[in-house]
């Protein structure tokens, strides 16, 4: 009997989720050079400063890690600088980019 796939938990979801939604933005930022884009940094900002520590530090590293998949794929750095700039939180406690240069 072959064995059965892993599912994975309800966090796992919504951290790749919450994750994926935080690239867009990051990459909308960099292709929008205009008013719209101060709100939309304002904005994700004010998200990131009110998540529980334990969750900001996971969505951070899987943020930079799709990413960084994005740069390797299509050569296009569209988000990764602006990621790097306005993911790191005060609050955070742990900070890994060891993804980034490997």
């Amino acid at each position: 009997m072959p064995q059965l796939k892993r599912v994975p938990t309800l966090g796992v979801l919504a951290n790749t989720l919450v994750s994926k939604s935080v690239a867009s933005a990051c990459t909308r930022i960099e292709e929008e050079d205009g008013q719209g884009c101060e709100t939309l940094v304002c904005d994700l900002n004010q998200i990131l400063t009110e998540l529980p520590t334990n969750l900001l530090e996971t969505i951070i590293l899987t943020t930079t890690s799709l990413l960084t998949k994005q740069v390797d794929r299509c050569r296009n750095s569209l988000g990764l600088p602006t990621a790097l700039q306005l993911l790191p939180q005060p609050a955070v406690t742990q900070l890994d980019f060891g993804q980034l240069f490997t």
